[in-house]
């Protein structure tokens, strides 16, 4: 009888520990996911309009001095703030690969991201990239297409439109 006391006693225990390592686990995955949803869900950034487009009109390379000279007209209904310009090196791409206008730290510099003044509807705005400087930056000289995807400024964030438009080039900036 004495043995049969102790035998029940030590199976009480083992469960006891399988049930206290449970609700320890699903204690800590409780407090992981709460933390992780706050952390990983983005807070309230904002839609940019769908009456926000902006277009590449022309895009000139001067191979002499290295210069790419890009278009922009904003044909929305908006002001735009400024713009993300990439171009990608491959013929078949649809979209552009390398941003042009940062910094060496990979940040938007003010000489072509951020327009000096927003860009009213119908106006255009000229941008020029010197490629003795940037092609050291993105490491691209020959590039088949460029794009620009606007974005504007609503207190204080940055809101990125989905929209982006782009234009196939053929310029070699890397010859001599």
């Amino acid at each position: 009888m004495k043995f049969m006391l102790m035998k029940n006693k030590r199976g009480i225990s083992v469960i006891l520990g399988y049930v206290l390592l449970v609700a320890l686990g699903i204690s800590l995955a409780t407090i992981v996911f709460i933390w992780l949803r706050d952390y990983v869900t983005p807070n309230d950034t904002g839609k940019c309009s769908e009456d926000v487009s902006l277009i590449i009109e022309k895009v000139d390379c001067d191979y002499s001095n290295k210069i790419l000279s890009i278009t922009l007209r904003n044909r929305g209904l908006f002001s735009i703030n400024g713009s993300i310009i990439r171009v990608n090196d491959n013929p078949a791409s649809d979209l552009g690969l390398y941003t042009i206008g940062v910094d060496k730290k990979g940040l938007l510099k003010n000489d072509g991201a951020n327009f000096t003044s927003p860009l009213k509807p119908n106006e255009e705005i000229i941008l020029e990239y010197d490629f003795n400087t940037a092609s050291s930056k993105t490491g691209v000289n020959l590039f088949f297409l460029v794009d620009a995807q606007p974005f504007v400024i609503d207190n204080g964030k940055v809101i990125y439109c989905e929209r982006v438009s782009n234009v196939d080039v053929n310029c070699n900036l890397g010859a001599d």
